[in-house]
């Protein structure tokens, strides 16, 4: 429900050696591991029945193997009593961050056992200087979020020349959203803006008739409006890492959005526009300009698909292995 198929930071998993313990399926009763969990303060970080499984389950390998390494992969959750044995059987444990800074502190209000990982990987520039504040030591780095560069690709037949797409509700600012709307509403009326969101979220967005909304789409229907729009049109709140923008980038769609420093560490001048403080106004003249020269529009597609190389999941999982190297001398 979250993302495609395609999508997400597990598929990182595809491209890496290593075992995998998922939350799903437990000997343990759902209902025991509920009781558990309840007993236990977020405050430390999410921790919930499928923690509870994680947690044993990480446990269980670690008293049967000495020296290992555990990858939370996702940090801001799953990271409690598996720290205490960590020491006596001589793990390293890391985990990776994607929400922005102050949503890492406002979940996150004691960082006793987060404080106990020897390592952190950012996936957005912005989130370093915290997690060397809150981790410590020198295992701390950035390593971006990875696209599956083989399934989102571009097409060379053209794209519908008036349509921009908006995907996602994630920290998208949708006041911004709907002032920019109405300004190219009025500049061009043949103008269309279709947005991929969920269900719940569509009543954030802008009322008009140039809007054709999509929630539930399959993965080769959002492929297809990636690849048929004229760009992304993303006005966001905060970011670190944008499984909208990179998916877009790697289908070679030029992207309008939020100057912010997450951003900077995916984008650049030459496939996107990062508008600072969302200016209105600013953003339409991009938007108009991607509209109306076909020669910019077409440079920035192929510039967009060139970006989105660096960040193809074989890229980012040798990075990752560097990184197991070099810290945990794995």
């Amino acid at each position: 429900m979250h993302h495609a198929k395609h999508s997400g930071y597990t598929r990182l998993l595809e491209y890496m050696p290593g075992e995998t313990i998922g939350g799903i399926y437990s000997k343990i009763p759902y209902r025991l591991r509920k009781i558990i969990a309840s007993s236990i303060s977020d405050t430390k970080g999410i921790y919930d029945s499928s923690s509870v499984q994680k947690d044993l389950a990480l446990i269980n390998r670690m008293l049967k193997n000495k020296d290992g390494i555990a990858h939370f992969l996702n940090g801001e959750r799953d990271v409690r009593f598996s720290t205490y044995l960590k020491p006596l059987r001589n793990w390293k444990f890391t985990g990776t961050f994607h929400e922005p800074p102050d949503a890492i502190q406002e979940g996150v209000k004691n960082f006793k056992f987060i404080n106990k990982l020897d390592g952190a990987i950012a996936v957005g520039i912005n989130q370093l200087e915290l997690l060397k504040d809150k981790v410590g030591g020198d295992a701390i780095a950035y390593i971006p979020h990875g696209v599956d560069t083989h399934y989102f690709t571009p097409v060379s037949d053209g794209w519908e020349q008036y349509t921009c797409l908006f995907v996602g509700q994630h920290l998208r600012n949708f006041d911004v959203l709907e002032k920019v709307v109405f300004e190219l509403k009025r500049k061009l009326p043949q103008f269309k803006l279709k947005v991929v969101i969920r269900e719940d979220f569509v009543k954030l967005l802008p009322q008009s008739e140039n809007i054709e909304i999509y929630s539930n789409v399959s993965d080769e229907k959002l492929k297809e409006l990636y690849r048929s729009a004229s760009f992304l049109l993303l006005p966001l709140k905060e970011v670190t890492a944008c499984n909208a923008i990179l998916e877009a980038i790697a289908c070679g769609l030029p992207v309008i959005t939020t100057d912010l420093e997450g951003n900077r560490g995916y984008l650049d001048e030459h496939c996107s526009f990062m508008i600072k403080d969302n200016n209105i106004k600013r953003m339409v003249e991009c938007a108009m300009l991607l509209f109306e020269d076909d020669a910019i529009n077409q440079q920035m597609r192929m510039n967009a698909r060139n970006q989105s190389l660096k960040f193809s999941w074989e890229q980012i999982a040798t990075e990752m292995i560097m990184y197991y190297k070099t810290y945990f001398g794995y």
